[in-house]
């Protein structure tokens, strides 16, 4: 199961994985990513701190998990579920924009790959309504290639979380 999950998290990005397999020796997986270079230099300093919980006396903020992925949901959800935030979730681009409409959430966590009405379609109409300026929409995504960088933030998200992410990366785009 673990390798068949490597598979379609490689592919997403745009990759492949092989094996070469020896019985009796063993088996070695390499998995070949394309990615651009870059000038940006990140230092871990070891001493990330961790959230717990907001700061007492602040508002409640709304905040809209939109994924087509059951699990994908569920860790966001599970992240900031306890900290204070008032959550709800979508499985499409569609229901998001209906919750949207109802219920006016501060922040959008909007994958971009969903059926029925994909995440550019959703940002895109969302940024039509009332309201739709104010929103903080950050796009979700394991596919982050320059050209759908471009398109992102075209469709008018404010910033990009890539998966797979680390905790800390969640909270620090907050």
């Amino acid at each position: 199961l673990g390798l068949a999950i490597s598979k379609g998290l490689v592919r997403k990005m745009g990759g492949r994985i092989s094996v070469e397999s020896l019985p009796g020796k063993g088996s070695v997986f390499t998995v070949k990513i394309p990615m651009e270079k870059t000038d940006t230099v990140v230092e871990k300093t070891g001493s990330e701190k961790r959230i717990t919980d907001l700061v007492p006396g602040q508002s409640i903020w709304r905040i809209l998990i939109v994924d087509d992925q059951a699990e994908n949901r569920k860790l966001l959800t599970e992240l900031l579920d306890k900290k204070g935030f008032e959550l709800k979730e979508a499985e499409n681009g569609k229901t998001a924009v209906d919750i949207f409409k109802k219920w006016s959430p501060h922040l959008i966590w909007m994958d971009i790959r969903m059926p029925v009405m994909d995440g550019y379609a959703a940002v895109s109409e969302i940024r039509h309504l009332p309201g739709g300026g104010d929103v903080k929409i950050a796009a979700v995504t394991a596919s982050a290639f320059n050209e759908q960088r471009i398109k992102i933030f075209e469709a008018g998200c404010d910033t990009l979380l890539i998966k797979p992410f680390r905790d800390q990366d969640v909270y620090r785009i907050m």
